[in-house]
């Protein structure tokens, strides 16, 4: 390929911002948050409650400890509000 061939190819790729034609009526499709947890287990929750009682425990730096004590609480607590909401709505 030559020179002049190459420089062609270049000048005719589509630009990498828009690769398709966007037409005089389209809007951007735009998607909406999800407000709901996406996982209401109780069982990941507890596993990662468990995780971070051990790795406090491992911890040899007292910082490393007070993290893994923060996530643990944070696990805990939703931990809690899964098994509430298991149990509101199995009935």
């Amino acid at each position: 390929m030559s020179v002049a061939q190459a420089t062609n190819l270049a000048v005719h790729r589509p630009s990498p911002r828009r690769r398709f034609p966007i037409s005089k009526g389209h809007k951007p499709v735009i998607q909406k948050p999800i407000k709901r947890p996406l996982a209401r287990n109780s069982e990941l929750y507890l596993s990662r409650l468990n995780a971070s009682l051990a790795d406090a425990q491992e911890a040899a730096l007292p910082r490393v400890r007070e993290r893994s004590l923060r996530a643990a609480a944070a696990w805990k607590e939703m931990y809690e509000k899964a098994r509430l909401f298991e149990q509101r709505s199995s009935r």
